[in-house]
Formats: C-alpha cells, sequence, structure tokens
C-alpha cells in the first residue's frame, strides 16, 4: 500500500484490506509486530509502537523476548484474521481487525502500552496491564501505515518468488527422499545371495567348527563342485546363523515392498509440486497454491467459548474423534472416556490420547480407526514419520496409577497398527475441526 492511499472501509476481503495475519510478535513491552499476507504484496511486517504511536512496515521480524501470555493470546484471536485498515486520533494510531469468527476488534494502546478492544463496545480482551471497558471516541480518522526507504529497499520478496523458493525447497527436499528410498531398494539385491548362504550353512552343519569365523565346504550346487567359503558369527552357533541370515533376508524383503510403496508416494508428491509449480507460472493466485502448500490449522477457539481439554475432528462417517492437546489434558480425556470408547496413541511415543466414542458393544468401524491413528501420528513426536506404530485399546483397559507422571498410563489388551501416513487424508481431517 502507499503512503498516500487510505485504507478501505471495514470489509472482509482479504484483497481489500490490509492482508490476513500469519503471526503474531511482541518484541519488548511497546510494540506488537504482525505479519501479513496480501494476494498483490506477498508478505509483509506491519508494527504498532504503542508508547512511540506509530504504525509503520518495516523490513525485518525485530528479536526480543519470548512470546508472554499477551503475545500467545494475541495469537489465538488474530492468527488467520484480517487487518481491515489503520486510523490515527492524534498522535495515537490504532488497527482495525476482524477474528477468523467474524468478529470485529481493534489494537490499539492504554497506557502506551498495546492492547485489544471488542470494537462493538470496547471490551478488553487482551492487555498487558488491567484496563476496563471503554468506548472509543469517534473522532478517529482514517490513515496509512508510514514506510521508511530502508524498509521499503528492503521490502519482503513478492509473494510468487517466495513461493517458487519454497517449492523449490521441497523438490528438493523430495530428492533427498528419493535417493533415501532407492538406496533402501538397493539393499534387496543381497536377498538371495543371504538365502543361498544360509541354505549352504544348513547342507554343512557337521563341517562347521564351534566358534570359527567361516565355513569352508565343497560347494555340490554347480558344475564342477568347488570349495566355498562363507563367513560365519564366532558368537553364535552354525544354525544360529543360518536362522540369522533367513530372518535378515526377510527384513529386506519387507523393506523392499514400503520402499516400493514409499516411492510411489514421494513420485506423486513430486508430480504435485511441479504441477504447483506449472499453476504458478500459468498465473494461478499465490494464495492458492500457499494453501496448497500449508497444511490446514485446527480453527482457534472464540474469545467467549470456553476451553476444551481436547479437539474434536469429524473423521470417516462424520463421527467425531477427540485428540488431547497436552498431557494432564490426555489424563482429562482418558479418565472421562466411556469403557468402551477406543482409546489410541503412538507406541513409544510422546503425544496425544485419542478417543473415539463408540456406542455400547460397537467395533470400531476399520476406516474411522484408521482417521483417529492419523491424528494419533500426527498430534505426536512421530508427526515427520511415514510409517508410525499405533497402539489402540478399549478405554477399560487403559489404566491411570497413582503417583505417574501426567499423560502417562498403564495399557493392557492392546493392539498396534502399523500406520503408513495419507498426507492427503490428514490434511482432510485437520480441515474438519470442530
Amino acid at each position: 500500500m502507499r503512503d498516500d492511499e487510505s485504507p478501505p472501509p471495514e470489509h472482509g476481503d482479504v484483497d481489500e484490506t490490509l492482508g490476513r495475519v500469519q503471526r503474531v510478535d511482541g518484541p519488548d513491552a511497546d510494540r506488537i509486530v504482525l505479519e501479513l499476507y496480501h494476494p498483490r504484496h506477498g508478505r509483509r511486517l506491519l508494527q504498532l509502537d504503542a508508547r512511540a504511536g506509530t504504525l509503520a512496515w518495516i523490513a525485518q521480524r525485530p528479536s526480543g523476548a519470548a512470546a508472554d501470555g499477551f503475545v500467545r493470546r494475541l495469537r489465538t484471536l488474530l492468527a488467520g484474521g484480517s487487518v481491515l485498515g489503520a486510523e490515527a486520533r492524534g498522535a495515537r494510531r490504532r488497527l482495525m481487525l476482524q477474528t477468523r469468527t467474524g468478529e470485529r476488534v481493534l489494537l490499539t494502546d492504554h497506557e502506551h502500552a498495546p492492547c485489544l478492544r471488542r470494537a462493538l463496545d470496547g471490551f478488553p480482551l487482551a492487555g498487558r496491564r488491567r484496563f476496563a471497558t471503554e468506548l472509543p471516541p469517534n473522532d478517529w480518522t482514517p490513515t496509512s501505515p508510514t514506510a521508511s526507504t530502508e524498509a521499503a529497499s528492503r521490502a519482503v520478496e513478492p509473494a510468487d518468488r517466495a513461493l517458487r523458493r519454497r517449492l523449490a525447497d521441497a523438490r528438493r527436499k523430495i530428492a533427498r527422499k528419493l535417493r533415501a528410498i532407492e538406496a533402501d531398494a538397493a539393499r534387496a539385491s543381497r536377498v538371495d545371495t543371504l538365502r543361498d548362504d544360509a541354505g549352504f550353512v544348513l547342507a554343512h552343519l557337521a563341517e562347521a567348527t564351534p566358534g570359527a569365523t567361516e565355513l569352508v565346504a565343497e560347494d555340490t550346487s554347480v558344475d564342477p563342485p568347488r570349495a566355498r567359503r562363507v563367513a560365519l558369527d564366532p558368537t553364535r552357533s552354525a544354525r544360529a546363523h543360518a536362522e540369522r541370515l533367513f530372518h535378515e533376508a526377510r527384513r529386506l524383503e519387507r523393506g523392499a515392498a514400503i520402499a516400493a510403496e514409499r516411492l510411489a508416494t514421494v513420485q506423486a508428491e513430486d508430480a504435485a509440486l511441479a504441477a504447483l509449480e506449472a499453476s504458478l507460472d500459468a498465473g494461478a493466485p499465490p494464495e492458492s497454491i500457499t494453501l496448497a502448500l500449508d497444511p490446514v490449522a485446527p480453527r482457534p477457539r472464540a474469545p467467549d467459548e470456553p476451553r476444551r481439554p481436547h479437539r474434536v475432528f469429524l473423521g470417516d462417517g462424520d463421527r467425531p474423534i477427540h485428540v488431547g492437546r497436552r498431557a494432564t489434558d490426555n489424563d482429562t480425556l482418558t479418565i472421562h472416556a466411556r469403557p468402551h470408547d477406543r482409546w489410541l496413541h503412538a507406541r513409544g511415543r510422546k503425544g496425544a490420547h485419542v478417543i473415539v466414542p463408540l456406542e455400547k458393544n460397537e467395533t470400531c468401524p476399520p476406516a474411522l480407526l484408521l482417521d483417529a491413528a492419523l491424528l494419533a501420528a500426527h498430534f505426536s513426536d512421530a508427526h515427520a514419520d511415514d510409517r508410525v506404530e499405533i497402539q489402540h485399546a478399549d478405554r477399560r483397559h487403559v489404566h491411570k496409577r497413582k503417583g505417574s507422571a501426567p499423560g502417562a498410563v498403564t495399557v493392557t489388551h492392546d493392539k498396534t497398527l502399523v500406520l503408513r501416513i495419507d498426507r492427503d487424508r490428514l490434511r482432510w481431517l485437520l480441515a474438519r475441526a470442530r
């Protein structure tokens, strides 16, 4: 936006506003920095300095203190909302915003510190100091954020250039994955050799010396027969070594099958990224490509909505799936679930407890169980893995021992599901947050 432009009237269309809020930072007690996205201007940084009474575009995100409770509250309320415009009253500046839930709010100052008020009646929503409801006066006039010469010369790169860089980075990561998968598949070439060696050892057990490092015997499977040497593990018997070779061959064979599946998935991801690049070249809106690249985040809680200890997503058949938010919430969710509900968790990993509400004597449908397993994997520290082991059991078999750590439970009669992560299905599930 140029300095001589006036902000539009209150309007929710992001193309006619200063931008959509992507991130909120508070480098110090006086300033709030909003990272905005605009279809034409790309990503920009807007800084409100409550003490100095300035509102300006800046080139770099300032470093400072870690986010405190006030900044985290602002992130909850403002992330995903739109900045509708800016106003001035003497030396003071304020921003008019609309949250993702459609509520109009004002980011202004109170005693030279930033604060957030409801636009309708001035009700305080967030602030570093205690303050009461204050009806805003009507003598505010439209204004525009200023931009210094330095900020203009170091402006955030255009949206299409930033997207091209993101797409290139993503394709480089895909290329590294492909090389790793091909290396895994190449190991499968040893399967026949391992089985042949194991069969040779079993056929000549009588000639194997305990503690020997190799077996030397005549190989009659070739014509003419000739001496053959096979390395042995001196810490194992010859029979145990042969069984170990067979086990290794089976493991590599299974790995080859998994590698083939992963290869097809990663190649599909690469093709999807190439299609996005082609769409960008064809003039597709950058915002649509950004939405395709970014995972869909669960909707933020409305200011007047009571906090729940769990998130709710709609899985197969529009059935609800409950996902604990943190360790203490996991305990609350699990303890209050019914005995016949299904409980899931990423095996051996830190993460959320997941509950699938079921009717008494109902068996969890397979598709719904897979959706719940996807969420259990995503909301755990195994979220970046391609395959995750998920344990599941009836809630009646999950017990909380007295004195155990938050989120720690004992599970009996559980089963294990080896889950291959379906990223498209996961995005669909996350978009169905309730």
